[in-house]
């Protein structure tokens, strides 16, 4: 908004300042924030932070002027000020501001603004104290700001990735028409589900288009978000991996920050399957229709909103599996909880191996092993033991009292050599194809495959200067039959 004061009085008027009660304007739950306070008078000394910010902030600072502004007799000064209002009703809403200055008797003499950028309208009476209308703002149906959106992933089945964006229209108190877009991450394919989203495909969409496999549901009880489209469009030269499309209303949740507390969401799921990566980032945007004419694509509009997550399962080096052979080790207090996962343990025959199996979260990019034992421990974030992909399975080559491990004589395992998955009744039979021995910063051993694959890992070649192993023995064995 513009700001004018001007002095219609016959003295130099000092002390001059300006109030100004957002709060008393635009009261809860309507929101503001304010933006900026400048002028091109550079006489004029606003309430402002050295760095230009504003110290105003319409409520416990309701000064807009800085100290020692001056006005002449019948001089006008200007200045604007910004701010960013997030209505929770249309309007309208009345606002005035309040000027103050102090006369060379020390009078000090107040006058309340009137709306327009003449303070004494007319008939033009040289006296502005009796034109006292208050400025009036009214918002309509207007859209302030795009939806947002929170994306989450589930990776309990790596390497199969569910996303689940959700997307809320929390500034607006109208629908917005929306389209999002969410391009199929790098190092994956879209896994085409049972499910149909139910809304069919577009004509003339590119080969591969789908809308098995893609989910888009509002809050439970919306009637103001609605969906036109949601599937999955095939690859095309800009996303040669294809992208997730939905496009609809999105009814208003003004203020709402928590998916769980919003009324008109809207919930968009899909599948991925993870090719060869340890880091997938997925980014989805959203175009908003910001002039009411329902086209949210217009060359006037852009892309005005992302939500984007990283999935990231790197670690500096494979995990240490072992202790120092033949001395004790003193071992620390367990603080990394192991998954139980039931009747499932691993089986060696040639290194007369039985051990059963749990789960080793990962934390900040680390597995712990310190305290697996006598068991296997399968890597969480790996793919999951007898599923599709590549499961990383650790045991120890020396305890912490320096007697061998099951895993000590790994090595020996070679081209052919069985390794069982027991599952209940069920046994899954591996043959190995690959034995080698990495450095502990070599992540080849954490390489996805399309088959079900295992791969065993231990360490091997203690160094006593370092106190440390030097290598770690790889075992990797293909799934070849299931009983």
């Amino acid at each position: 908004m513009e700001i004018l004061i001007k002095n219609y009085g016959n003295v130099t008027l000092h002390n001059v300042l300006v109030t100004d009660n957002l709060a008393s304007t635009f009261p809860s739950p309507t929101t503001f924030v304010v933006q900026s306070i400048t002028s091109t008078d550079t006489s004029l000394n606003l309430n402002n932070n050295p760095d230009g910010t504003p110290i105003y902030n319409g409520s416990s600072n309701i000064n807009l002027l800085g100290a020692g502004n001056t006005l002449e007799v019948g001089q006008s000064k200007s200045f604007t000020l910004v701010v960013r209002v997030i209505p929770a009703s249309y309007g309208p809403f009345t606002n005035t501001a309040i000027a103050y200055g102090t006369s060379p008797t020390d009078e000090v003499v107040n006058d309340q603004s009137q709306t327009g950028l003449d303070p004494d309208p007319e008939p033009k009476d040289n006296d502005p104290t009796n034109n006292n209308e208050g400025t009036g703002v009214s918002f309509g149906a207007r859209i302030f700001d795009p939806p947002f959106g929170i994306k989450t992933l589930d990776s309990n089945e790596q390497p199969y990735l569910k996303w689940t964006m959700v997307w809320i229209n929390d500034t607006n108190i109208v629908g917005v028409h929306a389209v999002v877009h969410d391009p199929i991450p790098a190092f994956t394919q879209f896994v085409p589900g049972l499910i149909d989203s139910g809304y069919g495909v577009p004509d003339g969409s590119p080969a591969g288009s789908t809308s098995l496999g893609v989910s888009c549901t509002p809050t439970e009880g919306s009637t103001a978000t609605s969906t036109d489209l949601c599937y999955y469009e095939g690859p095309t030269l800009a996303y040669p991996r294809g992208q997730i499309i939905w496009e609809g209303s999105l009814g208003p949740d003004l203020g709402v920050v928590d998916p769980k507390d919003a009324k008109n969401a809207i919930m968009i799921a899909f599948g991925v399957r993870v090719n060869d990566s340890l880091v997938v980032k997925n980014t989805a945007y959203i175009d908003s229709d910001l002039n009411g004419d329902l086209d949210a694509l217009d060359a006037d509009e852009r892309t005005i909103a992302s939500a984007d997550f990283i999935w990231d399962i790197t670690p500096a080096n494979l995990p240490d599996t072992g202790f120092a052979p033949n001395q004790v080790s003193l071992l620390p207090k367990q603080t990394t909880l192991y998954n139980e996962l039931g009747d499932f343990w691993l089986e060696v025959p040639k290194l007369e191996i039985k051990m059963p199996i749990v789960g080793i979260p990962m934390e900040d990019n680390i597995w712990d092993v310190s305290w697996l034992g006598n068991q296997a421990g399968w890597l969480n974030e790996t793919a999951y033991p007898t599923s599709a992909g590549n499961s990383v399975i650790t045991g120890h080559v020396y305890l912490p009292d320096g007697k061998p491990g099951l895993f000590v004589d790994l090595k020996k395992l070679g081209w052919n050599d069985i390794v069982t998955i027991h599952v209940g009744n069920k046994q899954f039979i591996y043959r190995v194809r690959q034995v080698k021995l990495v450095k502990p910063d070599d992540l080849s051993a954490l390489k996805n495959e399309s088959s079900s694959w295992i791969t065993l890992v231990t360490c091997q070649g203690y160094d006593e200067e370092s106190k440390s192993y030097i290598n770690r023995q790889v075992v990797r064995a293909i799934l070849v039959d299931i009983k």
